[in-house]
């Protein structure tokens, strides 16, 4: 895990390139699920988180015709609490108090892109994640 000792060195090293990688009037549809610790105790278990991240993928590819504008279609994000911290004590969605990932499949476009396309993109998001829906009941996020 990457740390900062300040929010500064943070926003510099981190969010301060991101306003030159992202092109102006850029608009993004994002769909997350979170993944429980418990898919990752054991090796079949794993495997179907392994195999419905990259179905997934292949869904999200196959649908989205704007796929050439977001070439990172998804991210893995460990932002789960600590294995020490139950969660029990905050206000968050209680499917967070136990996932260890939280994956989002993306698709992004620019202004003027035509309505239909932006449909199709945002199903192609909504569709990516069935896969994961299926082995994560009440794993939205």
């Amino acid at each position: 895990m990457v740390t900062y000792p300040t929010l500064q060195s943070f926003v510099t090293n981190v969010l301060g390139p991101s306003k030159y990688l992202t092109p102006v009037a850029y608009a993004e549809r994002l769909s997350g699920r979170f993944v429980p610790r418990n898919l990752f105790a054991s090796n079949s278990t794993r495997q179907s988180v392994a195999n419905a991240i990259v179905s997934g993928l292949q869904i999200r590819i196959a649908e989205s015709a704007l796929m050439a504008l977001t070439p990172a279609p998804f991210q893995i994000y460990s932002t789960g609490p600590p294995k020490t911290i139950s969660g029990a004590d905050t206000g968050v969605n209680t499917a967070w108090r136990t996932e260890l990932w939280e994956v989002v499949y993306n698709v992004g476009w620019i202004q003027g892109t035509p309505a239909p396309l932006k449909e199709l993109a945002a199903k192609a998001v909504h569709d990516a994640l069935e896969p994961l829906r299926n082995i994560t009941p009440g794993g939205g996020c």
